[in-house]
């Protein structure tokens, strides 16, 4: 039997080529040769931790293969931890539902009737660069557009496929873009102008903007409440954009965190969008409170 280990560090906390080993193992299991390996690898790179769920706990993704494939996912997935386990695409179709997945205390084989669609669905899931737009419910009253981004993809393409999907009418053009420019920044900004909120995450740098609409809805609200937190974690600078609109023109208002000022600039954000729902109330009546209520 062939036993074979391999690990893929975030990009972004640690400047570590993948680590790949492996061994024909002619009795016993793998589990001494995976423990060997670690400790290896942990050497050879500096690394102070003493376990495999410390490497996890840093960001660190293991693959063991052998009779089944055993993969260890920590909290979130870099853009080029994703890149990896797709180039590995081919090696998990081998095992078919031998495919076990391990995610904190949860160890979940994969005996499914498409075990390799449903372990990229938890890659993808595990992604961080990504775009998330919550509808104005009373404008398109549907379910959340999420889109994963891999590769050299933009969140430009995210946002006009959601505008794409309903129709709303946006094109390089009315948005001040040259043909094929996906800059994220310019298409949610045209996004929220249409009541619609945004987030879009580049892990890579470590960022996320929150594109605030001029109201918030319930729905919108309750993501925020709900939802948000748990979609930036780990991320460093949490930043966002807020339109206001006048006569004439749309006003943006800037929150910009950084090291020193994080935890203002996240409470400000919050308290915008609370704001912002209360404005929606005002603006629509006790149309929000109904909704809310209704859906209890």
């Amino acid at each position: 039997m062939k036993a074979v280990i391999q690990i893929k560090s975030r990009i972004q906390d640690y400047k570590i080529e993948p680590f790949v080993k492996e061994i024909l193992i002619e009795s016993g299991t793998p589990q001494e040769f995976y423990r060997k390996s670690l400790q290896e690898f942990m050497k050879t790179n500096q690394l102070k931790f003493t376990s495999l769920p410390d490497l996890i706990n840093h960001g660190f993704c293991i693959c063991t293969f052998d009779t089944k494939a055993n993969v260890y996912f920590p909290a979130k997935l870099s853009f080029d931890q994703v890149d990896w386990l797709y180039s590995l695409k081919k090696t998990f179709a081998n095992y078919g539902p031998f495919i076990q997945v391990i995610d904190k205390e949860n160890i979940e084989m994969l005996f499914t009737k498409n075990p390799l669609e449903e372990f990229y669905d938890k890659v993808n899931k595990k992604s961080q660069r990504k775009a998330v737009i919550i509808p104005n419910e009373y404008t398109i009253n549907k379910p959340i557009f999420e889109r994963i981004l891999t590769g050299k993809e933009r969140h430009g393409m995210a946002a006009k496929e959601f505008s794409d999907l309903y129709h709303l009418g946006l094109t390089f053009q009315n948005i001040g873009l040259e043909e094929d420019s996906y800059n994220g920044y310019v298409w949610f900004q045209a996004i929220s102008m249409l009541g619609h909120l945004s987030l879009q995450i580049d892990d890579f740098d470590k960022i996320a903007v929150l594109h605030i609409p001029e109201i918030i809805t319930p729905k919108q609200l309750k993501w925020v409440n709900r939802e948000f937190l748990k979609e930036i974690e780990g991320i460093d600078n949490v930043n966002a954009c807020s339109i206001r609109k006048t006569e004439n023109d749309y006003l943006i208002k800037e929150f910009v965190s950084d090291t020193q000022h994080e935890i203002f600039a996240l409470d400000s954000i919050l308290k915008e969008v609370e704001m912002k729902y209360l404005l929606g109330n005002l603006k629509y009546g006790l149309v929000g409170e109904k909704y809310e209520s209704k859906n209890k």
